[in-house]
C-alpha cells in the first residue's frame, strides 16, 4: 500500500524511488502485482533505470503465476523484440492467456500478432494455453 501511496502522490509526496523501494519488497515476497509493478517501472525508468531485461524477468515471474496485466506486457516484449528477441508464438501465448482473464487489450494485440503465425504454430499454442496453469515463482 506504501508503494501505491508513493506511486501516485497521494498522501505522501509523490516518489517513485520510494514506491519501488517497497514495491521490490512485496514483489520479492511472492505478490504478483507487485512483481507487475516492478516489470513496468524497469520498462518505463520509474524509480530505477530503464532496463527491457529486467523487466522482462519481473513480468515473466507475475505471468507465470497467472497475473493477466503481467502477460499482456510480456506478449508486448516478445512482440515487439524489446528485450528479447522478438517471438511471435511466445506474444500470441501470453497475450492469449491475458485475453482469457479480461484483458481486452491483451486480445486486441493477440489479434495484430496472429497473421505472423503458420495455421499449426497457432494451433500448438492454443493448445499450450487450453492446458496451461499458473506457477508462482520467487525471484
Amino acid at each position: 500500500m506504501l508503494g501505491t501511496l508513493y506511486g501516485a502522490g497521494k498522501g505522501v509526496a509523490q516518489d517513485d524511488v520510494k514506491a519501488f523501494s517497497w514495491f521490490i519488497r512485496a514483489a520479492r515476497a511472492g505478490e504478483t502485482a507487485a512483481q507487475s509493478f516492478i516489470g513496468h517501472s524497469y520498462a518505463a525508468g520509474r524509480g530505477v533505470g530503464v532496463d527491457l531485461m529486467e523487466a522482462k524477468k519481473w513480468y515473466d515471474l507475475a505471468a507465470s503465476a497467472g497475473e493477466p496485466d503481467a502477460q499482456r506486457m510480456l506478449g508486448l516484449l516478445y512482440g515487439r523484440g524489446q528485450g528479447v528477441p522478438v517471438d511471435y508464438s511466445a506474444a500470441y501465448f501470453w497475450m492469449s492467456l491475458s485475453s482469457l482473464r479480461g484483458d481486452n487489450n491483451a486480445a486486441k494485440y493477440r489479434d495484430l500478432v496472429r497473421p505472423y503465425l503458420s495455421e499449426s504454430d497457432r494451433a500448438a499454442v492454443e493448445e499450450k494455453v487450453r492446458i496451461w496453469k499458473p506457477v508462482r515463482k520467487l525471484p
